[in-house]
């Protein structure tokens, strides 16, 4: 991951709410137990978020990924197959 700079930290917490389908309150809520993504806080106690941060978030908690599970499992191409004509 790169670093990102200051500027790259140009998303309110509503703007960053929407692109999560969230709730702001419950952004905020995650903040403050340390669940949230990544963020800038500004002196004035206002957070900030980086478009990259969001997106790196909301796949760490995907669920439901069967490429996941796949790698998870050392399944090759030829097992997915196999597995998913089962279905």
């Amino acid at each position: 991951m790169r670093q990102s700079s200051f500027i790259d930290y140009n998303l309110t917490e509503k703007e960053a709410s929407k692109k999560l389908n969230i709730d702001a309150r419950t952004l905020r809520k995650y903040r403050h137990t340390g669940l949230s993504p990544a963020y800038l806080e500004l002196p004035s106690g206002h957070a900030r978020y980086n478009i990259n941060d969001l997106a790196d978030w909301e796949n760490k908690h995907r669920k439901g990924d069967y490429q996941q599970y796949a790698n998870k499992k050392n399944l090759t191409l030829q097992d997915s197959l196999k597995i998913l004509e089962t279905v």
